[in-house]
């Protein structure tokens, strides 16, 4: 593994803090080496864990077992308020698909995203535009401060707005690697699903008759938006959840937008089980 630290020269061949458990060593390389396939700028490993784990200088609570690794982008750096670290983060994102089972979360922090101390967003950001109820290779992005949701993107309030930290599943030594089993939502379809506008001119999004039950077991997240890419700063979304007992409106205001006179809508649909986090996405033209 390239074990170069930005903050010393040369490479670090003996003691330094780029340890990982060996059984995760070739996914990381591998999730770096897809990552930074033909990329403007590549992403660098900084710190993992000191040689025989333990207390990390700088790391309160992570770095202690060689599970923890922190990521930074080269070129102009990592900041969130910039179309080109969005587009590596989203490199980041897809380049760890054939990993997903083994990675716990990626972890950033977004400036502001959350009022202090509550659960509640303060406003919306760049990054949610970008990413807020996508599923990128195959894991759903809900951008939560919990822990344990399944999102394989989360949020935290501090320390993280200028590199992102990539945690790996926690396994005991000398265990195999944790790959969770993947379980994908099956049997799922756009067609299960009812779209049209109100009287008001606002979208509705609801199960179609007989439709509910199929997905008792499953969280169904939409993603509507005036453009097919994601990676306009101005592109105009609005999003929530298909709720079991009511029918869920998008705003009128994004309609008036698109001169084009078509709408795309992303269903991000997972398993609520015990494979929580793992999803397929299905999308939908609208015309307004």
């Amino acid at each position: 593994m390239n074990t170069t630290d930005i903050g010393k020269s040369g490479v670090l061949r003996t003691g330094g803090d780029k340890w990982i458990r060996p059984i995760y060593a070739n996914i990381l390389e591998g999730i770096i080496t897809a990552a930074n396939k033909g990329a403007p700028e590549n992403w660098l490993i900084n710190d993992i864990s000191k040689l025989n784990g333990g207390k990390f200088e700088g790391h309160k609570t992570t770095h202690h077992i060689g599970i923890d690794v922190d990521l930074l982008l080269m070129g102009r750096g990592f900041k969130l308020n910039t179309k080109r670290t969005l587009n590596a983060l989203e490199r980041l994102l897809k380049g760890s698909k054939d990993y997903n089972g083994y990675i716990t979360d990626y972890i950033i922090t977004v400036p502001g995203y959350y009022k202090p101390n509550t659960k509640e967003r303060a406003y919306s950001s760049l990054v949610e535009k970008r990413f807020q109820n996508r599923c990128i290779g195959d894991r759903i992005i809900r951008l939560p401060k919990e822990r344990g949701t399944g999102s394989v993107l989360r949020h935290i309030e501090e320390n993280h707005s200028d590199h992102t930290h990539l945690r790996f599943n926690w396994v005991a030594p000398n265990a195999p690697p944790n790959n969770r089993v993947k379980q994908l939502p099956q049997d799922v379809s756009i067609e299960d699903f009812d779209f049209r506008y109100n009287s008001e001119g606002e979208l509705v999004v609801k199960f179609r008759n007989g439709m509910m039950s199929k997905y008792a077991d499953k969280r169904v997240l939409w993603r509507y938006q005036d453009q097919e890419s994601f990676d306009d700063l101005n592109l105009n979304v609005s999003f929530g959840e298909v709720l079991e007992e009511s029918e869920v409106v998008a705003p009128e205001s994004l309609s008036k937008h698109n001169q084009l006179g078509i709408r795309y809508i992303y269903l991000a649909i997972e398993n609520k089980n015990g494979s929580q986090g793992w999803c397929v996405e299905k999308k939908a033209v609208i015309e307004i």
